[in-house]
């Protein structure tokens, strides 16, 4: 391995961080997002406590995604007179009749997504037929703004993949076969014994696998152990890792395949020479 080779090593490395550190970020504004969206609860307002027990037990299924609190219609009231200082006493308030309210939040995650909507589902069959007992606040059109952003930056995200994936293979092909024709051409410029022939395959091999785990073991490495180290939160989206390496995979490949075709032209074309060479020794002692 010569010089040539650690500077494509090291360039490819700092690139494939810099592809680690883009995806970072963009990860970062996804979760924020998400972090705003979970900001967003669900209240349920019922009024007919007979339709209570089944609203319950179809939310405590979801539960895994979701956390809750339920409230009496009293309990909600003197929450409301402390929070605002009104002068009502307990008699009053028990005096109204004030719907039971049951509080839903959701994490900060991708998932908290889908249960939502499952629960929306849930809440949705309880006001078939106009039934005016189960009222339901959303928040639908500030939730709507916030899923809209989240949706166009998953989108921004899988855009940057694909092209940061293509230049980046293009860079690792083509900066493979600079060093590989290189090394073929200065060995082929020699005697080579069977030996010699041995030990440049050998040494290509260590090439291509070096060049397959060095990158991208480095970033991933760096990245998540400043995620054990907690010196950043672990916003990169995992497959963004996957996807690097399956770009050294196919870039060795094509690499391996180009350099196999440009050798037997090589052959070829030597055969061809020392072929010509021998009609033209042959014509001449004729």
């Amino acid at each position: 391995m010569n010089k040539r080779f650690f500077l494509i090593l090291a360039l490819m490395t700092l690139l494939f961080g810099g592809w680690g550190f883009v995806a970072h970020e963009l990860g970062r504004q996804q979760h924020a997002t998400l972090e705003d969206l979970a900001e967003l609860p669900v209240y349920c307002y019922v009024s007919d406590t007979s339709n209570l027990e089944s609203i319950l037990e179809g939310i405590q299924r979801l539960e895994k995604n979701l956390t809750y609190t339920h409230e009496t219609g009293f309990q909600a009231g003197m929450d409301l007179v402390e929070s605002y200082g009104l002068p009502h006493t307990d008699s009053t308030i028990a005096g109204y009749d004030l719907p039971d309210v049951i509080t839903i939040t959701f994490p900060a995650s991708p998932a908290a997504i889908a249960t939502k909507a499952k629960l929306m589902n849930h809440l949705g069959t309880f006001q078939q037929d106009g039934n005016i007992d189960v009222e339901i606040d959303s928040q639908s059109s500030a939730y709507a703004k916030l899923m809209l952003r989240y949706l166009n930056q998953k989108k921004d995200f899988i855009h940057f993949t694909v092209f940061i994936s293509i230049l980046l293979l293009l860079i690792f092909v083509f900066g493979r076969q600079v060093l590989e024709l290189r090394n073929y051409i200065h060995e082929q410029s020699r005697r080579l014994s069977v030996v010699d022939v041995m030990r440049y395959r050998k040494q290509s091999n260590n090439r291509s696998f070096t060049m397959f785990v060095v990158p991208v073991g480095v970033v991933a490495a760096v990245y998540y152990l400043g995620v054990y180290f907690s010196f950043w939160d672990n916003f990169a989206i995992w497959w963004s890792f996957v996807v690097m390496a399956l770009v050294c995979i196919v870039g060795t490949i094509i690499s391996h395949l180009i350099m196999r075709s440009f050798v037997m032209d090589m052959q070829l074309s030597m055969e061809d020479s020392v072929v010509v060479v021998e009609r033209f020794d042959e014509e001449y002692d004729a």
